[in-house]
């Protein structure tokens, strides 16, 4: 679901976001591996590899307060099935908070069943708003690909 804020971005920087959305698609699993590792390395923070595919990417990053799982998904859309999937990531590594990022988007039916379980420690983000919170207002996709600079900071816990 987008909101209205997505909406105007999207219209502001159409082509941008559209160049950003194909690099995103081709980064390979491996390369937001390496970004999560290098952004908990920063931070002195462990980490636990869970799962890990071509499209799929689980990790529990380890805080000194509390655990998060991250899982990073490669496709066009994501449907109930992979959203339950993360939840039992959750429930078996006993995790209260967990991000779920797609360079797709979310089915209708995984936002009514996290507001429906009252999930509130569960983010849903999907392709644009990752691009967004990346590149920003000015940022070309080129500086943000090129150099692989993602950054993760925001779901790492102190």
């Amino acid at each position: 679901m987008y909101t209205i804020i997505d909406l105007v971005y999207l219209k502001l920087r159409r082509k941008e976001v559209a160049k950003a959305q194909k690099k995103l698609n081709k980064i390979t699993i491996s390369t937001i591996f390496k970004c999560i590792a290098k952004n908990c390395w920063e931070n002195n923070i462990n980490y636990e590899v869970l799962f890990r595919s071509s499209n799929i990417l689980v990790i529990k990053i380890i805080g000194t307060r509390e655990d998060i799982i991250i899982k990073y998904h490669r496709t066009d859309m994501v449907s109930q099935n992979d959203f339950i999937g993360l939840m039992q990531y959750m429930e078996e590594n006993f995790v209260d908070k967990g991000v779920y990022i797609t360079t797709g988007i979310f089915d209708r039916v995984v936002f009514r069943r996290k507001d429906k379980a009252n999930l509130k420690k569960i983010k849903l983000e999907n392709g644009i708003q990752f691009l967004k919170r990346h590149l920003g207002l000015l940022l070309k996709a080129e500086a943000i690909f090129n150099h692989k600079k993602f950054s993760f900071h925001e779901y790492i816990p102190q």
